[in-house]
């Protein structure tokens, strides 16, 4: 993770998540870690191709909460990907509560938590995803 990014439950991060993300692509892939521990708040990501997300023990990546959100864009993103991964012990979390709260006053539409379209070999594993704010995965033309 770049040293840009910051564990402080204020800063979001998904620039830095991006920026990493594109760079491990660039060199052939690998991984782009979240260290424990710590709560990192992130808008959306776009995945990249052979990158593995992996949130550590003791580290929460957070949603951005709605008053905070663009429009109804994915959280986590990708397109043609192949050789992704989200992994380790972590926790991925939605912030549904608050988009949820939302949706019942306003009837606001939430974005899709994670959205993958044309995978191959995705797996996901280990790690913990409480409060989704809209529907948990959606994945298309995904083979293994």
């Amino acid at each position: 993770m770049p040293s840009t990014a910051s564990a402080d439950n204020k800063t979001a991060i998904q620039n830095a998540i991006n920026a990493a993300a594109a760079a491990t692509a660039g060199v052939g892939g690998g991984t782009v870690e979240i260290p424990g521990p710590g709560t990192y708040l992130c808008g959306p990501l776009t995945m990249k191709k052979k990158v593995n997300l992996q949130v550590d023990a003791g580290a929460t990546l957070q949603m951005l909460p709605m008053t905070n959100w663009s429009g109804t864009t994915t959280f986590i993103y990708g397109s043609s990907l192949n050789d992704i991964e989200f992994s380790g012990a972590g926790t991925i979390d939605g912030n549904g509560a608050d988009w949820w709260t939302a949706f019942r006053a306003t009837a606001c539409r939430p974005p899709q938590f994670h959205r993958v379209q044309q995978d191959y070999a995705h797996p996901l594993s280990g790690h913990h995803i409480p409060k989704r704010p809209h529907l948990p995965s959606h994945v298309e033309g995904q083979q293994l």
